[in-house]
């Protein structure tokens, strides 16, 4: 009762003086972030994790304490299908974390895949993020917190706690003070164009105009028209003076999405108007100051890479006086949770969406494991559709889910050998179980690998023989006699004793006696 009480209690910080600034975090912090939880105001909550001289972290109902930003109340999880015993995160080095299940734990989920021995997991697997599934109820993602945290009245609309997508909101303040050309990088679907007018929004410009024109639908023939105007009489259809976006958005912004679909005629004549900042109507003999601040969009990426592309590269280096890299959304898979609320949210105002507003954990965890190759926009569809009552992205097994997660690490993953065949549980026999149990130190994978057994057969036949005891019925003092008979810490005493270690460890630990790990 007394650790309840100690992981219940809540600690409020307040900000300084300079709250209004940019709030800052350790970037060599890992965190926790709920991206699905029953209560939907948790979503988007991060926990700091805090790992022990060991490099051990623990997880449960009562731990970490999981908050909006570090400068609000903070609370843990619990949620009542979760166990107040930990699941332990143990630091492997590099991106590597091992996953310590506890018997009590019901139903632990990695990256899709459930996980009943101590396992292994890169954060690269996914992309930068690993995905936590607890009891089928609540969804959490490992990933690095950004070094900077934006307040959150920010003015633009950017929905996410990533590290990813909080480097481009620094990216966003630090570019909008100046008038610097900027170029925005991504992948199609990602966003750019919300960057863009993010960027137009928090700049001293906002009173003024955000002219926007997207490249790749304005015909080759009338894109000089479009971009600098005419003059009447220039070619057979100008029938009067016309104004291009330069002059449109003269005192304000000009946003090129598609930047790179620009006519190759044309681009020697936008980046003159980008030298000299004098904008000149076809068939016009005189030249028109204007103050216009430039952004351009462009999923091409090739078009950075001088020796292979087409793209004027004068123009190309202006352009990008200052350039933001959207990521893709597998790449930021702990903001899933939160763009699946907002555009649930969002949806409430078109009365044809009529569907639920609430979100299944099955679809949060299919959600959160897809690829996303139209990334954000095809996150919003996807949304649209379950609002309609269609289905959204198909929902995978777990053994679909590690066929595509072998697929999308074809290198690291295809070196496996095939496993051969696995034995019939009633070819095994209770000696057999036992001697195997034995020899491997009571380690339940292993023990299933040399019976050749599955590792659910294993358990069915310990079920059968009644091989493990229940550590209720266990005293304190034959605990207390096998740590002093019996060499080799934990794994030889859980084994002794035919009790998992993890269960072992947490009552060792109520006993205040060290674990000898």
């Amino acid at each position: 009762m007394e650790n309840e009480k100690r992981y219940l209690k809540i600690e409020t910080i307040v900000a300084g003086p300079s709250d209004s600034d940019a709030l800052r975090l350790d970037v060599s912090k890992l965190c926790l972030g709920i991206v699905h939880h029953p209560i939907r105001e948790r979503i988007g909550e991060f926990a700091q994790l805090e790992f022990d001289r060991q490099g051990t972290a623990a997880l449960s109902r009562l731990v970490p304490m999981f908050g909006k930003s570090p400068f609000q109340e903070a609370r843990p999880l619990l949620d009542p299908h979760l166990s107040r015993s930990p699941v332990f995160i143990e630091q492997m080095g590099g991106t590597q974390f091992k996953f310590i299940p506890n018997g009590k734990f019901p139903h632990l989920t990695i990256n899709g895949r459930l996980v009943e021995e101590p396992a292994v997991f890169d954060m690269a697997e996914l992309g930068d993020e690993i995905v936590i599934g607890l009891a089928n109820t609540v969804l959490l993602a490992l990933f690095r917190r950004a070094v900077t945290q934006h307040k959150a009245n920010d003015q633009h609309d950017l929905v996410g706690i990533s590290h990813a997508i909080s480097t481009v909101r620094s990216k966003i303040a630090l570019v909008a003070q100046t008038d610097v050309s900027a170029l925005i990088l991504g992948e199609t679907g990602t966003g750019k164009e919300l960057i863009a007018q993010a960027i137009h929004q928090s700049s001293r410009r906002s009173s003024n105009r955000l002219v926007s024109v997207n490249m790749s639908a304005v015909m080759p023939s009338l894109a000089a028209a479009e971009l600098f105007g005419v003059r009447r009489g220039a070619f057979t259809d100008a029938s009067a003076d016309k104004a291009g976006l330069f002059e449109q958005a003269d005192r304000g912004t000009l946003f090129l999405d598609e930047v790179g679909a620009t006519p190759i005629e044309v681009q020697p004549m936008l980046l003159r108007v980008l030298e000299d900042c004098k904008v000149k109507r076809l068939g016009d003999e005189k030249s028109k100051l204007v103050d216009v601040r430039i952004l351009a969009a462009t999923d091409q990426l090739d078009i950075v890479n001088a020796e292979k592309s087409a793209f004027n590269q004068p123009l190309f280096r202006r352009l990008e006086g200052f350039s933001i890299e959207v990521p893709p959304l597998r790449k930021r898979r702990i903001d899933v949770g939160l763009l699946v609320d907002h555009f649930m949210m969002k949806g409430q105002e078109h009365t044809a969406l009529i569907g639920p507003t609430q979100f299944a954990y099955s679809n949060a965890l299919s959600f959160s494991l897809h690829h996303w190759p139209g990334n954000v926009r095809e996150l919003r569809n996807a949304v649209q559709k379950l609002r309609l009552g269609e289905t959204a992205i198909p929902l995978r097994t777990a053994s679909e889910m590690e066929a595509a997660l072998i697929t999308q690490n074809d290198q690291s993953l295809r070196s496996k050998a095939p496993r051969r065949a696995y034995r019939k549980p009633a070819d095994i026999t209770k000696s057999m179980m036992f001697s195997a149990l034995n020899d491997s130190d009571w380690i339940i994978k292993k023990a299933a690998q040399s019976l050749n057994v599955s590792r659910t057969s294993m358990y069915e036949l310990m079920r059968k023989y009644r091989a493990k005891r229940r550590l209720t019925d266990i005293t304190d003092d034959e605990i207390l006699k096998t740590t002093g008979e019996v060499d080799g810490g934990i794994v030889r005493w859980a084994a002794h004793l035919r009790v998992g270690h993890q269960e072992l460890r947490d009552r060792i630990s109520l006993l205040n006696m060290p674990s000898d790990e």
